[in-house]
């Protein structure tokens, strides 16, 4: 699983934003509850920064368990003066895009 993280602030124009980011894949396996049942378990935390243009990837990440599909997704750390503002996934690539806090709007989602 590929993380991208793509900044919406005028190329750091504001000087704001953060020298890295910690970024948390998150897995649990399919039929094991719904809404706030759901108990995903921690799978790693990785870091980004400029020096790696802001991707990292964790391989070798099991797709069954059990017998049962294992969904992922990746939760950021906060950001300070920025907000979520899209999530996108093309097959194993999830992109976060993040803008200035005067620029954001409230998004909650999740990604199978």
């Amino acid at each position: 699983r590929t993380i991208k993280k793509v900044w919406n602030d005028d190329n750091n124009a504001a000087n704001e934003r953060p020298e890295t980011l910690a970024v948390t894949l998150y897995g649990w396996v399919s039929g094991s509850g719904s809404g706030s049942d759901i108990k995903p378990d921690k799978v790693t935390t990785l870091t980004l920064s400029a020096d790696d243009r802001w991707t990292a990837t964790k391989d070798e990440l099991p797709v069954y368990k059990d017998g049962k599909k294992i969904n992922y997704y990746w939760e950021e750390e906060d950001i300070p003066g920025y907000g979520l503002t899209n999530v996108s996934q093309e097959d194993e690539i999830t992109t976060l895009t993040n803008s200035r806090a005067a620029d954001t709007v409230d998004l909650s989602c999740g990604i199978e």
